[in-house]
């Protein structure tokens, strides 16, 4: 392998390692505030990255509500852009957006979430967890599984796409 196909080839692995931590980040805080909200009471849907997230934002000391807000909060922080486009729409008609990305990390490598949105404004459809390194185009990532595409899902319906605005 030439030295320069074998950087972009190890660019790339680098990018999707990055694109699968930051899935497993929001996965783990699902998980987390599932269990806080008793819908898996047992906990044993627990991985360790959700217990070691659940002591980091003080449980067992504070209680359940006061732990998942703190979750959810960080969680919201995570994003560095979120952006929203519409579809052509004739003048003077209210411009919603009806796509949208949310930027996880920029440069090389870069990772994002990009899905459509609803006539309501909420994530529909496919979300896709896609990931690039310099001057390679977006690659989605192709082992997420059904928990973890329930998880980005979580994580796309703690922001708001749509102000119900008319102006």
């Amino acid at each position: 392998m030439a030295p320069q196909t074998e950087q972009a080839s190890t660019a790339l692995e680098q990018a999707a390692e990055e694109a699968r931590s930051a899935m497993d980040t929001i996965h783990a805080a699902r998980l987390a505030c599932d269990w806080l909200e008793a819908r898996f009471p047992d906990g044993n849907d627990l991985n360790n990255e959700a217990r070691a997230l659940l002591r980091e934002h003080g449980w067992p000391d504070e209680n359940r509500e006061a732990v998942a807000a703190s979750i959810r909060n960080e969680m919201r922080d995570m994003p560095i852009e979120i952006a929203g486009r519409s579809n052509w729409r004739p003048v003077g008609k209210v411009l919603r957006p009806t796509e949208f990305f949310i930027l996880l990390s920029t440069g090389g490598p870069a990772t994002r979430i990009t899905g459509r949105l609803d006539k309501a404004g909420e994530p529909a459809d496919r979300l896709l967890l896609e990931y690039q390194h310099w001057f390679t185009p977006w690659t989605p990532c192709e082992d997420i599984i059904y928990a973890e595409d329930q998880s980005l899902e979580w994580f796309c319906q703690l922001f708001v796409f749509d102000t119900g605005r008319d102006d």
